[in-house]
């Protein structure tokens, strides 16, 4: 009997000793861990840069009628300041024709036109004509494909 007891005692013992071990290595770890850490160039309360804060505001605080003076125009003075629309004196020729973004062929493509429609002409470079439409829209189209309204080849 007396040496299962002793057997009981060893084996406790190796019990508490490797117990004692395990917490010192974790003990360890969590320190070394800690100072890795703690030494990181990481800021931790750096936002993202695509991480936006916007304040919180209420409905009544959008209410633009309480910040912007009205002021009621007459019909004289509106018609007074309204743009005067775009002379149209030129036409297209071709069947369809491209509006660009530039003066160049590789410029990106706007819209398409089709032949009669009414150009204004504001500038010329080259080859390249700069026209506006009649809803005021503007673009460059090749000078070749397109003439003076009212004029016939």
């Amino acid at each position: 009997m007396a040496r299962s007891v002793h057997s009981l005692l060893w084996f406790a013992g190796t019990l508490i000793a490797a117990g004692f071990i395990i917490t010192a290595g974790a003990v360890f770890t969590v320190e070394r861990l800690a100072e890795a850490v703690a030494a990181a160039p990481v800021k931790s309360d750096v936002r993202p840069s695509y991480v936006a804060s916007l304040p919180r505001a209420a409905a009544t605080d959008l209410d633009i009628a309480k910040f912007v003076a009205v002021t009621p125009v007459t019909a004289a003075a509106a018609t007074a300041t309204a743009p005067e629309p775009p002379t149209l004196t030129h036409e297209v020729v071709v069947k369809s024709l491209w509006v660009r973004a530039g003066p160049n062929k590789r410029s990106a493509r706007v819209v398409a036109l089709e032949r009669g429609a009414r150009l204004s002409v504001s500038r010329i470079e080259g080859n390249w004509t700069l026209v506006s439409g009649p809803n005021g829209g503007r673009g460059w189209v090749y000078s070749d494909y397109i003439r003076p309204a009212g004029t016939s080849y």
